[in-house]
């Protein structure tokens, strides 16, 4: 089952309002002030999300209709400008970058899951597993395996296999990056409750755990950085951020290039222009389009303004 990074920054960019409502609940920040703050925050991530992914929708639309080159994009704020990344990237992930096991499962196990979530059939955990760990099932497919075992009530028991599984390869980087992986799908159900925090500290711990092992697993390091990235400024993640993906810049450009790197570099600049770094931002844009000219995202993120 490997990471797909759109699906995880999706998914990670909306549980950051979860996390902080989790907070809340918790009483953690005692000083009433931060509490109201921390809140307006949550709120205003689910709405700019929502408007986002109906504003990256429109204009994508356009361009792919009159066939012209970026307009000059309107200036928005740092927070919309992360919100449309993460739901553009998981809309147009195939159009954008042309990444592996992005196509129809062609595997044996991609053609049971077609037939096994076709007309209802219910799922065991044995089929579930089969597919989930195919490497030819695309992201949709995935997540569609992950709601029909959650709406069957095995939910937690696919969690616990994927746990007993990186208990007994405890030195495989790979299999706690899948750990972490049925860990979001835990914050998913979870929602909007102190639950989700419990569940991201442990996705997070297995990232951590498979770079322990192996420091140079992109997965997990992608994982991890993004992560840290969509958490609210007010809780100072974004250095960390930062950090962690300028550390798999130097992995990736050590080594031959792979598709998926571009992201990489199109959320390390969105993170510089956040902090204000707004020449460090178009630099390492720059950088990675000249490594993938024929990416969408960093083409508009280097659109006149």
């Amino acid at each position: 089952m490997k990471a797909n990074p759109y699906f995880l920054s999706a998914l990670l960019s909306g549980f950051v309002a979860a996390l902080v409502s989790g907070a809340l609940r918790r009483g953690a920040p005692a000083e009433p002030g931060l509490r109201e703050e921390l809140a307006r925050i949550g709120s205003e991530l689910t709405e700019l999300r929502t408007r986002a992914d109906r504003a990256a929708g429109e204009l994508e639309s356009l361009r792919s209709a009159s066939g012209a080159s970026a307009a000059p994009a309107p200036r928005v704020s740092h927070e919309e400008i992360e919100a449309t990344v993460a739901r553009w990237l998981e809309k147009n992930a195939p159009q954008a970058v042309a990444a592996p096991g992005n196509g129809t499962p062609t595997g044996a196990a991609g053609r049971a899951a077609e037939a096994s979530t076709a007309k209802g059939a219910p799922l065991t955990i044995e089929e579930a597993s089969r597919m989930l760990l195919d490497p030819e099932i695309d992201e949709d497919k995935m997540q569609e395996i992950w709601n029909k075992l959650r709406a069957q009530g095995l939910l937690d028991e696919m969690v616990a296999w994927f746990e007993e599984r990186a208990k007994q390869d405890p030195n495989n980087a790979d299999k706690q990056v899948e750990l972490g992986q049925a860990y979001v799908q835990k914050i998913f159900e979870a929602g909007n409750t102190p639950e989700a925090g419990t569940w991201a500290i442990k996705a997070d711990k297995s990232w951590d755990r498979a770079l322990e092992i192996e420091p140079r697993n992109w997965d997990a390091r992608f994982s991890k950085a993004v992560g840290l990235s969509f958490w609210p400024p007010i809780f100072g993640k974004q250095p960390e951020a930062i950090r962690q993906f300028e550390i798999l810049l130097e992995q990736q450009e050590s080594g031959p290039l792979q598709p998926d790197y571009a992201q990489t570099y199109l959320l390390l600049g969105n993170l510089h222009l956040q902090a204000g770094a707004n020449e460090r931002a178009t630099a390492v844009w720059q950088k990675g389009l000249a490594l993938f000219p024929s990416n969408a995202a960093l083409r508009a993120r280097l659109a006149p303004r």
